[in-house]
């Protein structure tokens, strides 16, 4: 677990509470129920993680942790974070092959849309 991550969920986590003395001690295992997190303080926490770590937390995710009981830990959420970060830094680093001629871009560029405008084609019944 990286200090860094854990600090800044940690600040985020402060800031949302409005500990801003920092009188509130922030365990690894505890529960967001623990700190007196409610589901608007949840959907915040989400939220902020999301911009803070350019990362992205898919709708089912988001479900894992508004199932009302506010059982995941600090720990839980930070090895997510830090998970979806090594899973973006490896797609990253693949290296994407450009087309070269007119043809291949052509051909790029067909596939790409086709790929975007099919899931429009299929609920569109065309």
């Amino acid at each position: 677990m990286s200090k860094n991550t854990k600090g800044i969920v940690f600040d985020i986590i402060r800031d949302i509470l409005g500990d801003y003395e920092m009188k509130i001690k922030i365990d690894e295992n505890a529960t967001l129920r623990d700190l007196g997190f409610d589901s608007l303080d949840q959907v915040d926490l989400m939220y902020r993680l999301q911009h803070e770590f350019d990362i992205v937390i898919s709708e089912q995710e988001m479900e894992e942790f508004y199932d009302g009981s506010y059982t995941k830990t600090i720990r839980e959420i930070i090895d997510r974070i830090e998970a979806k970060q090594t899973k973006n830094n490896s797609v990253a680093q693949k290296p994407v092959s450009k087309p070269q001629t007119t043809q291949q871009k052509t051909g790029f560029y067909n596939s790409l849309l086709a790929k975007i405008l099919n899931p429009f084609k299929k609920s569109n019944g065309r």
